[in-house]
């Protein structure tokens, strides 16, 4: 069994090395090429072309190159919208109210959903502060009425965050609830 391992080791070392190491064939050495190739590079050769042909030749290399300078564009481009996405993947955000007072605080963009709670209580500036909604991703509201009663909720846009949160308001008894604050964290 070891000897077949070794000598099946033997033979793909081989091959690879028969496959990578191939001549290379340049310009201006007659095109020739042993039977071993793996490819054989052609450059065109204007000097025996036709005008036209040397004009239709050049319009494939322009083509060519047209064509590899659109595709890195859209691969950077790509890559550029996974880097954004990346960074949106920890990306939360939080509302504090105080009841007493009515100040609020908020923050957004956050690596956690603790920190950003943390830091709208500490813009909120109050003892009471309340968080009154969390999102990640997504938005959030804050509504209350003139008596005193409030709802906070998250939704995937501001409007639908402001309308579930006036719907939370109204839940806890208010009558004319209005969204005071609507944040995205995105």
């Amino acid at each position: 069994m070891r000897a077949f391992m070794m000598t099946t080791a033997a033979i793909i070392g081989i091959s690879a090395t028969s496959f990578f190491v191939q001549p290379v064939v340049r310009a201006g050495d007659g095109g020739s090429c042993s039977s071993s190739c793996l490819f054989r590079v052609q450059y065109p050769d204007y000097n025996n072309m036709t005008p036209d042909q040397q004009y239709q030749e050049r319009q494939r290399e322009y083509r060519e190159q047209q064509n590899q300078e659109y595709y890195d564009r859209e691969r950077q481009q790509r890559d550029l919208q996974q880097q954004l996405e990346r960074r949106r993947s920890n990306s939360y955000g939080a509302i504090a109210y105080s009841p007493d007072k009515g100040d609020y605080g908020y923050s957004e963009r956050y690596a956690n959903r603790a920190q950003a709670e943390r830091e709208a209580v500490r813009e909120c500036g109050q003892d009471d502060c309340e968080v009154a909604a969390w999102y990640y991703n997504s938005c959030g509201a804050l509504a209350v009425d003139d008596d005193g009663n409030w709802g906070g909720a998250q939704g995937d846009d501001e409007q639908r965050a402001s309308r579930a949160a006036v719907a939370r308001c109204a839940q806890e008894g208010g009558n004319s609830c209005k969204v005071i604050l609507s944040q995205c964290s995105r």
